[in-house]
């Protein structure tokens, strides 16, 4: 039965006071990275003061790194609420429609190869779970990442474009790409690890499972020659499926470095030169180069393209 539009109204608007409030969770958890560049420069120029001020103005730079971590603490509780419930509701609903309207088939569906029980089951277990992780805290993290990239460009610019459009068209892509796989790879490493190892587990499963038989028929020893061979094979198998990936890993964990190196190579060029002083430094590469390595972390945890297309 479809509920009625009357009925539905409170629902749509605590679902619009949700978005609203992921809305801003996303921008107040994505100024985090350029207000941070910003704080942590006037934080190092502190040292340079004189005695009588240096105490001063770090207990005044202390106290907004403080309140930047409440700001975005408020932030990310008000980003992870909304999206786990909004995220939440609508997989909930989603499933149950997908439900009646399976149950509203005529017979001759239901008689067809690829509408079998098995598959109409798997639906209805799988369709939903991925709707949900689009909806949810993933891809906000994924529109976290973007906001804090535009921030993070946008404060280059003011403090410095030159250092800003040279970390932006060169060092930030490489840091995101690098992120992005390093984090994608170790995630599938793990799952590569488990599909590898599974037909042995199976086997084990089995084996265990039909104890008497073996025992009876004293197979022991057969079982666990068997269960040996197919570790073997398997730890071969994923020794060979992951040294490509390892190198890939390896190259994107330690790419990072040279970029910081170029960024640092380049604003001291621009120090030496008396175009940048220490602030406008520090901000530049605090916002580009940090900023870029924890979006790139934060894009990684974004669903794969499969799963964003299946659940539309």
């Amino acid at each position: 039965m479809v509920s009625s539009p009357v009925s539905n109204a409170p629902q749509d608007r605590g679902l619009l006071r949700l978005t609203r409030g992921r809305c801003a969770g996303c921008a107040g958890a994505g100024a985090a990275y350029p207000l941070q560049s910003w704080i942590f420069a006037k934080l190092l120029t502190v040292i340079i003061l004189p005695v009588q001020l240096l105490e001063a103005a770090s207990r005044h730079w202390a106290l907004m790194f403080f309140v930047l971590g409440l700001g975005a603490a408020v932030a990310y509780f008000s980003l992870g609420w909304s999206s786990t419930t909004i995220s939440t509701y609508i997989s909930c609903t989603y499933r149950q429609q997908y439900f009646e309207s399976i149950l509203d088939k005529p017979i001759p569906f239901f008689d067809e190869e690829e509408n079998s029980s098995g598959t109409l089951t798997a639906r209805v277990a799988n369709d939903p779970t991925q709707l949900q992780q689009m909806l949810g805290m993933n891809m906000a993290l994924v529109y976290t990442a973007i906001l804090s990239l535009v921030g993070c460009i946008i404060i280059g610019f003011v403090f410095g474009w030159k250092l800003t459009l040279l970390t932006t068209f060169v060092a930030m892509p490489i840091i995101l790409t690098a992120g992005f796989f390093r984090i994608r790879y170790e995630i599938q490493f793990e799952s590569m690890n488990q599909a590898v190892f599974a037909e042995s587990s199976k086997f084990a499963a089995e084996s265990i499972g039909a104890f008497r038989t073996v025992t009876s028929l004293t197979l022991e020893d057969l079982i666990c020659n068997r269960y040996e061979v197919l570790l073997r094979g398997h730890v071969t198998a994923a020794f060979h499926k992951s040294k490509y990936s390892t190198v890939v890993f390896a190259a994107s964990d330690s790419v990072q470095l040279l970029t910081m190196a170029l960024a640092f190579w380049y604003g001291g060029q621009l120090l030496g030169n008396g175009e940048y002083n220490a602030i406008q430094f520090f901000v530049v590469y605090m916002a580009v180069i940090n900023g870029a390595e924890g979006a790139g972390t934060f894009l990684s945890f974004g669903p794969s393209k499969y799963s964003l297309y299946t659940s539309v």
